[in-house]
């Protein structure tokens, strides 16, 4: 999805509510309609029909969807653990186990833009004491389960980590 700018955000921004999604495509972490698929997991999680739910980033739902039924189908899910920012976001209050994670100006890393070009972000601010990033959570949380996701330990060894995975 995108979101409607200003005329001066334009200039400046993408649209993307989700600015790295083409490298997640690139890795094939997703593939095929995307919005298809948030939208189908988000009617699922308002159903109730959920057992069991993860959530990477504070717009992992969008704000504009994250109403009353999608905090319930997350609170009355078996398990649901959230990686976020802001501890105070709806998510992180709902979710049964909240990881404190990174934003994105306290990241590094590679990002793939809406054009296909690879670039090179490095982080802003230094980010708080007991965060991680979120790739490194994920990994963790997958690790717990016994299987080794990518052995890279930083931001500078994960692509190539995940290249070599292949």
């Amino acid at each position: 999805r995108e979101r409607k700018l200003s005329d001066v955000e334009a200039i400046l921004i993408s649209p993307d509510y989700s600015p790295n999604f083409r490298a997640a495509e690139f890795s094939a972490v997703v593939s095929g309609d995307l919005e298809a698929g948030y939208n189908d997991a988000l009617a699922k999680l308002r159903s109730g029909s959920v057992s069991h739910v993860l959530l990477l980033g504070d717009r992992a739902i969008l704000p504009q969807d994250l109403d009353e039924a999608a905090l319930k189908g997350l609170k009355s899910a078996k398990v649901s653990i959230a990686a976020v920012c802001d501890a105070s976001c709806k998510v992180a209050t709902a979710a049964q186990i909240t990881f404190p994670a990174r934003s994105i100006l306290e990241s590094s890393g590679l990002m793939i833009n809406r054009s296909h070009r690879l670039q090179y972000s490095d982080r802003v601010i230094e980010f708080p004491d007991g965060t991680e990033p979120h790739w490194r959570i994920l990994a963790q949380i997958v690790q717990a389960s016994g299987v080794t996701l990518m052995q890279a330990q930083d931001a500078c060894s994960l692509t190539p980590s995940l290249l070599s995975s292949g």
